[in-house]
């Protein structure tokens, strides 16, 4: 940890300094609005490491590049660019801010839905290459730039499965650096294709549960997802005391630890906790281990109609949390019942 120097995701006001830092450190200058365009790719890390004061030390800038072998669906991460630029009085050097923000790129890669991280670097910035040998990565040259100079690509890839010592996991709230992953982990465990976009209005979902199965380096081994929505679908003022549970997926690697198992206790813990009524959701007829699970932990299983993708039975999952208070129902025949008997009651007197 670099004392005095936080990294965070770039603002627009950085991209001044960005672009200044970019024009001292590379032979060629960014094209028009390159920068801006990076930083409307959310599902790709754009950071800036700043001082105290706010100002702009280094920055590095990632794409996300996707990837698909042998039917597994992952992407890699590139890095864009990466540079830094301190004072002469500074207590920190460049190469320590570069190291920096590396780390934190690292800290995302290990949640995971990146097959590997990888950057271009020109033979002559040893510093560069330096700074990622250190960080891990595996530098060697291949190919050349247009000018003729070497290009040296370097990788990082992940710690295999295997080989972790610490496999505990832990079931946190979903975030947005989270998303690559458990966009991986859908279209790898689901027929439904769904882009980083979709996953993305879940976090503004108020009221919903989306969790993460999280291993002792932050790598999600699974997720689940359950949406707030409108009692009545067709009715806006209803109450939002519906849960629809979107989807949940596990990674292989992590299957037979209970992670499905502890997911779906959560989802109902936290619905209890609420004043959520019911949990409602669909699983395929082909899906039999997670419709046994639901059938352990009570959800009710109901045939309704098939999937057009595959002709299946559709079932639709529902899970009675409480039943809706009785005051709203009976309030609009207040009126009318208490008329009613006051003058059942007055009739009687005047008899």
């Amino acid at each position: 940890m670099v004392e005095g120097v936080e990294v965070r995701r770039v603002k627009l006001s950085d991209l001044r300094m960005v672009y200044s830092i970019h024009r001292n450190a590379f032979p060629k200058p960014a094209r028009a609005r390159y920068y801006e365009d990076l930083m409307k790719d959310k599902s790709s890390p754009f950071l800036v490491a700043v001082d105290d004061a706010g100002e702009v030390l280094g920055f590095i800038s990632t794409r996300t590049e996707p990837v698909l072998r042998a039917g597994y669906h992952t992407n890699s991460m590139k890095i864009a660019a990466f540079a830094a630029q301190v004072g002469k009085d500074s207590e920190v050097s460049n190469d320590e801010i570069k190291q920096r923000l590396i780390e934190e790129i690292q800290n995302v890669f290990n949640i995971g839905g990146y097959e590997v991280i990888y950057a271009e670097v020109r033979k002559s910035s040893t510093p560069s290459i330096e700074v990622l040998k250190n960080a891990g990565f595996s530098c060697k040259v291949r190919g050349k730039y247009r000018d003729g100079e070497s290009k040296v690509v370097c990788t990082f890839s992940e710690v295999p499965f295997d080989e972790m010592k610490d496999k505990t996991i832990k079931i946190e709230r979903m975030r947005y650096n989270h998303l690559n992953r458990v966009m991986m982990l859908h279209n790898n465990n689901l027929k439904a294709q769904k882009d980083y976009f979709y996953f993305s209005k879940f976090m503004r979902n108020s009221g919903g549960v989306f969790l993460v199965a999280t291993d002792s380096r932050g790598r999600v081994a699974g997720y689940l997802a359950a949406r707030r929505q409108h009692k009545n679908s067709d009715d806006d003022e209803s109450p939002r005391t519906l849960l629809n549970f979107i989807s949940m997926a596990v990674d292989d690697d992590y299957r037979g630890q209970g992670i499905a198992k502890r997911l779906v206790s959560q989802l109902l813990q936290e619905a209890r906790d609420s004043d959520v009524e019911v949990i409602k959701g669909h699983v395929r007829e082909s899906n039999v281990g997670a419709r046994t699970l639901y059938q352990k932990m009570k959800f009710k299983e109901i045939p309704e109609g098939q999937y057009k993708d595959t002709g299946e039975i559709k079932y639709r999952l529902h899970y009675r949390i409480r039943y809706p208070p009785i005051l709203p129902i009976i309030k609009p025949y207040f009126k009318p019942v208490g008329l009613f008997s006051l003058g059942f009651i007055f009739g009687r007197q005047t008899r």
